[in-house]
């Protein structure tokens, strides 16, 4: 049964995620046509990544959720054991994500980068709305487990319903050359 923080009654607001994926398409493109050779290869303000990884790790959310949504599907039809055990498992290995996490992005933006970038980027926005679109109502409303240790925002155990992750990567953008900030999400 859904409570009033999961929204209730109402039905999942698609458009909202949709309009998010718009906006974060916009952003990155935005960023990376304003943005010189210069100032690609300079560092952020707040990570130890250029602004040029900083843009590839802003599309990586993205392709990670356009991913990972089978897994998300499959994960929220299983007993909750279950999740709380896969979970965990993926807790263990906080260690090594995080280092990937963070190499994958100074590897990639070799390759990776301007047009090809952004090209790339809508590709799968392009995917991640029509799989929205092909979602139901009660699939929109499953959610998962989530490992608390992969994500830097406290102590949440987890992850929000499918409709969420279509729209989280989102929420922790930053854009080039500022501070991050600390935003959180809403866990059912």
């Amino acid at each position: 049964m859904a409570d009033a923080a999961d929204g209730g009654d109402r039905p999942v607001d698609t458009a909202t995620v949709h309009a998010e994926l718009g906006r974060a398409r916009a952003d990155l493109r935005a960023l990376v046509e304003g943005a010189s050779a210069a100032e690609c290869r300079a560092l952020t303000a707040g990570t130890r990544w250029t602004n040029g990884q900083l843009l590839f790790h802003m599309f990586l959310g993205y392709a990670v959720v356009r991913t990972l949504l089978p897994l998300v599907r499959t994960m929220s039809r299983l007993p909750d054991p279950v999740g709380r055990a896969f979970a965990w498992t993926l807790n263990v290995g906080a260690r090594p994500f995080h280092v990937v996490n963070y190499l994958g992005p100074c590897l990639a933006v070799r390759l990776i980068h301007g047009r090809r970038l952004e090209r790339l980027m809508d590709r799968v926005v392009t995917s991640l709305d029509h799989s929205l679109d092909a979602e139901t109502e009660a699939s929109l409303r499953r959610s998962m487990r989530f490992p608390v240790r992969w994500q830097r925002r406290g102590p949440r155990s987890t992850a929000g319903s499918p409709a969420e992750r279509f729209g989280l990567p989102g929420r922790q953008r930053q854009r080039p050359g500022r501070p991050a900030r600390g935003t959180g999400h809403r866990i059912r």
